[in-house]
């Protein structure tokens, strides 16, 4: 059940990107910086590659409530950042094989936002 689940998630991401269906605010002067680390629960050890999604809800020209989604990636470090992060509330999920996912809810502060993540192994139940 739960791989089902997540190989639909990863296909409606995949669906998303090739269609380009979603929206990214790019104007710098609504925007700050969201950056952190993403672990392993048991090792304390950086995990590589790890998707985290960044999404939140605002509203179009027309005052349509719109969803948007950003997706990152962390580097060898366990380490993700972006730079021009909207100026809203943001959900942070964080998604990895082999590993349970984490998300967070970040809300806008001056100077930005840090967060750490530690994922649980699934072999560890």
């Amino acid at each position: 059940m739960r791989k089902t689940k997540l190989a639909l998630l990863m296909a409606g991401i995949m669906i998303l990107v090739t269609f380009g269906a979603f929206s990214v605010n790019a104007n710098p002067l609504n925007a700050y910086s969201i950056s952190g680390n993403v672990f392993d629960k048991n090792t304390d050890k950086p995990i590589r590659g790890a998707l985290i999604i960044e999404s939140w809800w605002h509203y179009n020209r027309q005052g349509i409530a719109v969803r948007s989604i950003k997706l990152l990636t962390s580097n060898s470090d366990g380490y993700f950042i972006d730079s021009n992060a909207p100026y809203y509330t943001v959900k942070l999920t964080v998604l990895k094989l082999g590993y349970h996912r984490a998300s967070q809810t970040v809300v806008y502060t001056d100077g930005g936002a840090e967060v750490t993540f530690h994922l649980k192994p699934r072999w560890w139940n």
